[in-house]
């Protein structure tokens, strides 16, 4: 499984860093403590809704990315797709990537290269987010079956 940004998560990340600032200064307060340590209604309320609040607001952060499977698709589609974008070296082209995504993609809907090209060029798509995708993408394409590991 990887995550794959589906909404910038900036702001749902300001929020959540306020929530905690704000979690943070209620449960600190020696007067909060004394009053939840007393059974004081308000005050565990209001770290109650400090606790809520980022909830709340890791749940916005969570959402602005979902899991997609990838899996090592079959020998001769990954032979297939890598020989396609090998360059006179015989290196892999950097622009690969979309292709090999399609490639891997556990669901149906997401075997589009081109609906990857125009996911990887949202803004929400970072150059360490990309490697990482790329080094979880070519785990599944190079690396050989392993005999030794149990299967099922």
């Amino acid at each position: 499984m990887v995550p794959i940004p589906v909404d910038d998560p900036g702001p749902a990340r300001a929020r959540l860093h306020e929530a905690l600032a704000q979690l943070a200064a209620v449960a600190s307060s020696q007067d909060v403590a004394a009053g939840v340590a007393a059974g004081v209604p308000g005050i565990a309320a209001a770290v109650t809704a400090a606790r809520e609040a980022v909830d709340a607001a890791q749940a916005e952060v969570d959402a602005c990315a979902v899991d997609v499977l990838l899996q090592a698709p079959p020998a001769a589609v990954a032979e297939a797709v890598v020989g396609a974008w090998l360059d006179e070296s015989g290196a892999l082209d950097d622009d690969a990537l979309p292709d090999l995504l399609a490639a891997c993609a556990d669901e149906e809907g997401l075997r589009d290269a081109e609906w990857w090209r125009v996911q990887l060029a949202r803004r929400e798509w970072g150059r360490n987010e990309v490697a990482g995708l790329r080094l979880a993408v070519m785990h599944l394409v190079m690396d050989p079956v392993r005999p030794l590991v149990p299967k099922g």
